[in-house]
């Protein structure tokens, strides 16, 4: 496995994914997975904290993105936008059950951060759906960055013996 190309591909289709759920505050949903990674070891928002949970979120998602590639060189022996967003389904599910847990031990959820619930029902339907639509995102996008090492030997075999 390629653990560099990985890990760049996870933080790159994080910073993707941190673009959008900026979008989604922004259009009134008060999506902001950041603040609550920020805030979580130090009990406080502010600016700060906030940059503190965007850096937290892209290592965790340059490690989401070991997953990933993981899946991609040992189960599909593929990538592709299309192979990236099939294996979101199971980020997805782990990440909502996860989401959902949250309230138990964040300690300004509810009081200052709004809480997220399972797969971020509680911020309603556009909570949701930006839910959805950021894990899907971000599938594509490591399918469409990690190029697993067995496709690669391919295309470099397919170049040597001649064939398109």
């Amino acid at each position: 496995m390629k653990h560099t190309e990985a890990l760049w591909s996870g933080i790159i289709a994080g910073a993707v994914t941190t673009l959008l759920m900026a979008l989604a505050r922004l259009a009134g949903i008060p999506v902001d997975v950041e603040m609550a990674l920020g805030s979580l070891p130090f009990s406080r928002t502010g600016p700060v904290i906030w940059v503190f949970g965007v850096l937290l979120f892209l290592l965790g998602c340059g490690m989401v993105g070991q997953l990933y590639a993981a899946g991609f060189e040992l189960v599909s022996r593929r990538s592709g936008w299309r192979v990236g967003a099939l294996m979101s389904v199971a980020h997805m599910a782990l990440s909502g059950v996860l989401l959902g847990a949250l309230s138990a031990v964040h300690p300004l959820i509810p009081a200052k951060i709004a809480a997220p619930g399972a797969f971020m029902a509680s911020l309603g339907v556009g909570g949701i759906a930006v839910f959805l639509v950021t894990h899907v995102v971000f599938g594509a996008l490591m399918g469409s960055l990690y190029v697993p090492r067995a496709e690669e030997l391919e295309e470099e075999l397919d170049a040597w013996v001649g064939e398109p």
